[in-house]
């Protein structure tokens, strides 16, 4: 049944357009504009990620070019991972690096740097689950950016990690000479390790200027749909809504010219009249005017006693008046007295009219000419 009713929606032509928006609406809502913004922020702040990244390989760079080629040529100062321990020593640009990404993130960002040959000092290093499956997919596809959102101490945590690639001769032969190197065989283009950034994640709607006009193209278009379809429904609606009122108008003339031809007949063989509940003559028919040799003018706003015989006793119209002020018909037989004085009988039939609130509007009398 429930399954019957929501097909009926979609096929009413009034609610089932709105039905469909409603359901379109709820999908673009809970559906594509959250994966929308999820796709939108992870390229956010992959973007911000690889940036921060960039910054770290360019100040390694730089301090390679710049700081260690004066060092190794013009002081005693060594080069070692264990400068912090050492008054003499000055970082390794990795160890460098390594200590610029414990100090520089913010915001709970945080940034790592590992391999599958870590120096001594780093060997004792357990990687969790993302840096083992990162570091896997980045050495088969060192030219990519790999990308996960998970879920960490009950907050959503983005990875991105990229290939850390010797560029750099110096590097490379430092690396290769080094007596406590786990790997004396690198070459200009290998991938050393992964450096890997965490950034917190939060959902929210996040829209391109471009999606953002897009979305509201089609929510115009949708408007525009239903005004359209509405405006359809409501010409359609009014063309048979004024074809109904032509037939109830032509139903109406046709039963109007029934009465009227009823009214002249009766007009035509009896004694007709109609007053008010005061009973104050308000019409009369030519058959009333003939019998009561009173003129039309003479009686229209007179007092239907004006023709009363002063033969007919007082009960008679007690319950006359009693019968119809009840809504009940009144039939009787009465005597009455034309203007000349002559007298006359009829049998009457007095009517009550009744207006749309059940109330009396007027009283109708039939009369014919009893006197014979």
């Amino acid at each position: 049944m429930k399954i019957i009713q929501k097909i009926n929606y979609i096929f009413n032509p009034y609610l089932g357009p709105i039905f469909i928006s409603a359901l379109i609406m709820g999908y673009l809502a809970l559906v594509i504009l959250p994966a929308l913004s999820r796709d939108n922020e992870i390229e956010r702040l992959t973007k911000q990620a690889k940036n921060s990244i960039n910054q770290l390989k360019i100040t390694r760079s730089y301090y390679t070019s710049n700081v260690i080629k004066k060092v190794k040529k013009e002081s005693k100062l060594k080069i070692n991972y264990d400068h912090k321990e050492n008054a003499d020593t000055i970082p390794l640009p990795a160890t460098l690096v390594h200590n610029l990404s414990d100090i520089l993130p913010e915001n709970g960002t945080t940034i790592k740097m590992f391999s599958n040959y870590p120096f001594p000092n780093r060997k004792d290093r357990i990687l969790d689950k993302e840096q083992t499956e990162s570091l896997e997919y980045i050495l088969k596809n060192p030219d990519k950016t790999y990308t996960k959102l998970i879920n960490q101490n009950e907050q959503k945590i983005l990875k991105v990690a990229v290939a850390d690639i010797f560029y750099n001769s110096s590097c490379v032969n430092c690396h290769n000479t080094r007596t406590d190197t786990p790997k004396d065989d690198w070459k200009i283009g290998d991938v050393r390790g992964v450096i890997q950034v965490s950034i917190p994640f939060k959902d929210g709607i996040v829209l391109t200027n471009n999606q953002t006009i897009d979305l509201l193209i089609f929510v115009g278009l949708l408007i525009l749909i239903l005004g359209i379809h509405y405006s359809y429904i409501s010409y359609k609606r009014q063309k048979e809504h004024l074809k109904e009122q032509d037939k109830l108008e032509q139903m109406v003339q046709s039963r109007t010219k029934t009465l009227n031809q009823y009214k002249k007949a009766v007009d035509f063989s009896a004694i007709v009249s109609k007053t008010n509940t005061k009973g104050i003559i308000t019409y009369v028919n030519d058959e009333f005017i003939k019998i009561s040799k009173y003129s039309k003018e003479e009686l229209i706003g007179k007092s239907h006693n004006l023709i009363k015989h002063s033969d007919m006793n007082n009960e008679t119209f007690t319950d006359l008046w009693k019968t119809i002020k009840s809504k009940k018909i009144w039939k009787g037989q009465i005597k009455n007295r034309a203007k000349d004085g002559s007298e006359y009988y009829v049998a009457s039939t007095i009517v009550p009219i009744l207006d749309s609130n059940d109330e009396i509007e007027e009283f109708l009398a039939v009369r014919f000419d009893v006197s014979d």
